[in-house]
């Protein structure tokens, strides 16, 4: 199991990922949109070193009406998993 990088490393992790991924508004995305970002998102990571796990999910209401499509993956706080420092 590879060994978690130092904390200044997971801190300049965490900026390079705060800065890719643009802030705004919250909204919904379409299937081809988070698919999209599921790229990005993965591409991002995959340049560092990390292989992280992304998919795309559909929310639905209680009456099991879609309300959005959203990406899903296996990074805490923003980090991969190998990144996180305790």
């Amino acid at each position: 199991m590879p060994q978690p990088p130092p904390p200044d490393l997971a801190r300049a992790l965490r900026a390079a990922a705060d800065r890719a991924v643009p802030t705004g508004a919250l909204r919904h995305f379409d299937r081809a949109e988070a698919e999209a970002v599921a790229t990005q998102i993965e591409t991002f990571w995959r340049r560092l070193g990390f292989a992280i796990e992304v998919r795309i999910a559909v929310d639905e209401d209680a009456a099991g009406r879609r309300t959005a499509w959203c990406v899903r993956s296996n990074l805490v706080d923003g980090l991969p998993p190998d990144a996180v420092v305790a």
